[in-house]
């Protein structure tokens, strides 16, 4: 596949420069051979340039920094002809910022619309969400350059999206290398914080444990022995997280279930994490066409995310439980779009006369 990425920022930093680094990585785990960012300033001449590509590019992945996202988001749904909609799953999401008074009615509108179709890649705040539009075998991938947004919608949807239309080969290897890429950056964090995270014995801790072996920052996670506690049940986790916890001195004890059956014959994996002071619980459904390992290793991806947040975790006073809709949005997303994008020539045309 030919795969071009355009980056939107007036000035690079560092916060641009280390999303940039994520984002290619993540490509390149797919494509090999894709070249660096091509960088703007303007962003009528990067929609110009990207309108081009689509001659003959598959993927085109334009990442905007953060103070012209949602103006450019609007111009290229513009010469895109697609027309904005709201995006409920966002609104719900910062709606209620806007009645606490902590955001204004001009940002939740900015930040709630895309264009007519597109699915949604998240961010952790659902702020400068990004998303993808399809038509066949050509998409455009539009999402935040600066870090950490930038990484959380890598780690959190575009490792899946590049997957869900590779071979499966490719995917495979991609996906492994963005497991042991999660493990690593949380395990660098983590050590940079001097926060110790202790694992009560699981499949799914001993796949974080095979995959950290060759990480320098490993020692921050520690592995208990398989006869040292009681089995993990559902009805166990929030006890033997706080046991683990206090066991090994850590700052946070985390159990995983195995994988449980539900009543309608769906699979789930339940995880509770420890700190001082709470325990929060999460549930994550797998897919039907996920095999049971697929469904542990994302499970932990999607631990490690929230571990790699630590501060937030922290912050919480009460359990939370994640829902199977939001979990599959992050999970493995079709992307399938109505209508398609608009002809390559007419979108030249268009981009042509918005520099005017």
């Amino acid at each position: 596949m030919d795969i071009k990425l355009f980056s939107l920022c007036k000035e690079e930093n560092e916060q641009i420069i280390t999303g940039q680094k994520h984002i290619l990585k993540c490509v390149r785990n797919f494509f090999t051979e894709t070249e660096n960012f091509t960088v703007f300033t303007s962003q009528k001449r990067m929609l110009l340039a990207a309108s081009q590509s689509l001659r003959a590019a598959d993927i085109v992945i334009i990442a905007v920094q953060n103070n012209m996202y949602n103006a450019t988001k609007r111009l290229l749904a513009q010469a895109l002809d697609f027309k904005m909609m709201k995006n409920n799953t966002v609104f719900n999401a910062l709606n209620p910022l806007l009645e606490k008074g902590k955001i204004t009615q001009t940002a939740l509108t900015a930040n709630i619309a895309f264009p007519q179709g597109a699915k949604i890649l998240p961010t952790d705040d659902m702020f400068n969400c990004g998303f993808v539009l399809s038509a066949g075998a050509q998409h455009i991938v539009f999402l935040p350059v600066e870090s950490p947004r930038a990484d959380e919608v890598v780690y959190g949807s575009l490792f899946d999206f590049l997957a869900s239309i590779c071979e499966k080969d490719i995917a495979e290897k991609g996906l492994t290398a963005r497991h042991r890429a999660v493990i690593k950056r949380t395990a660098d964090k983590l050590d940079t914080d001097s926060v110790k995270v202790s694992f009560a014995p699981s499949r799914a801790a001993s796949f974080i444990e095979g995959i950290s072996a060759g990480i320098a920052s490993k020692h921050c996670f520690s592995f208990n022995p398989e006869n040292e506690y009681n089995e993990s049940t559902p009805d166990n986790l929030v006890d033997k997280a706080r046991q683990i916890k206090d066991n090994q001195f850590a700052s946070f004890g985390v159990v995983f279930s195995d994988i449980i059956f539900t009543n309608e014959d769906k699979r789930q994996i339940k995880i509770a994490i420890a700190d001082e002071t709470v325990t929060n619980t999460y549930t994550f459904f797998a897919l039907a066409d996920e095999t049971d390992s697929d469904f542990i290793a994302n499970c932990v991806d999607k631990t490690m995310l929230i571990l790699y947040n630590h501060e937030k975790f922290t912050d919480s006073s009460a359990s939370a439980d994640t829902l199977t809709k939001s979990d599959k949005a992050l999970h493995k997303l079709l992307y399938c779009v109505a209508g398609g994008v608009a002809g390559v020539s007419a979108l030249i045309g268009i981009v042509i006369s918005l520099l005017n």
